[in-house]
């Protein structure tokens, strides 16, 4: 299987897509990244085993679009979904 990243960079962070597996990564500092400390977080899986795209909450299926605008995450879907979802950096109250 071909694998696909997408990397976005804003706001000091580090957003990288992974198509194939459905998974976004994301690293709060892009330097963090670049120097091999671990992700802080893992949007559309539990943990990295999980390798098979799938439609559902907390899940992402092929995820190939992302734009961060200062106070969100968005992440357009490739294919079969359509959807554009949107992160918030914190949790909601």
């Amino acid at each position: 299987m071909t694998q696909d990243l997408q990397f976005v960079g804003a706001g000091g962070h580090l957003f990288v897509g992974d198509t194939g597996f459905g998974r976004v990564v994301i690293w709060s500092k892009t330097e963090d990244a670049l120097s091999g400390k671990p992700l802080d977080v893992l949007l559309g899986k539990e943990s990295f085993s999980d390798l098979s795209p799938q439609i559902g909450p907390n899940k992402l299926f092929w995820p190939c679009a992302m734009s961060f605008d200062g106070e969100y995450l968005w992440v357009g879907e490739f294919k079969f979904s359509g959807r554009i979802l949107r992160f918030s950096p914190t949790p909601s109250a």
